[in-house]
């Protein structure tokens, strides 16, 4: 993958876009976990947890560190065979399969969402937006030819 396609680096700054939302959301939740700096403290009592620190841990995890990790392993292509073997799609790279398996989980976080909170705030309206771009990226043909075994 020594020339990449412009489609990937739409792809990689959208799945930076996201990794810098989910960063700024996590910390938020984890360093107040009763929502009041971020102006969701009533909201908490809609919700099945009665703190922000597990919404927060999975920002962390699932939009922070899981697209800085497909953003490395599409930049640099590392050889882990226990995942080519697991994770090809159609004789497509392991990279370009998981950043096509953020899409779902996060478009399942925010019906979560939706059915818990509603969604009328506009950070809900761009993260649908990012999740967007990262699928329609994600499916240009030029990334996925570039994503071959």
């Amino acid at each position: 993958m020594s020339k990449r396609p412009l489609g990937l680096w739409l792809l990689i700054i959208t799945l930076a876009l996201l990794a810098l939302g989910g960063s700024a959301g996590a910390y938020g939740f984890l360093s107040d976990p009763t929502g009041a700096a971020m102006g969701m403290a009533l909201v908490l009592d809609k919700l099945p947890v009665d703190s922000y620190f597990l919404p927060g841990l999975f920002l962390l995890l699932a939009f922070t560190v899981g697209p800085l990790l497909v953003i490395y392993v599409l930049l640099m292509r590392p050889a882990w065979p226990w995942l080519d073997r697991r994770w090809r799609a159609g004789g497509a790279y392991w990279g370009w399969t998981a950043s096509l398996g953020i899409g779902p989980v996060l478009a399942g976080w925010l019906l979560l969402q939706a059915v818990l909170i509603g969604f009328d705030w506009p950070i809900q309206w761009f993260t649908a937006a990012i999740n967007a771009a990262v699928l329609l990226f994600a499916l240009m043909l030029s990334v996925r030819r570039a994503c071959r075994m």
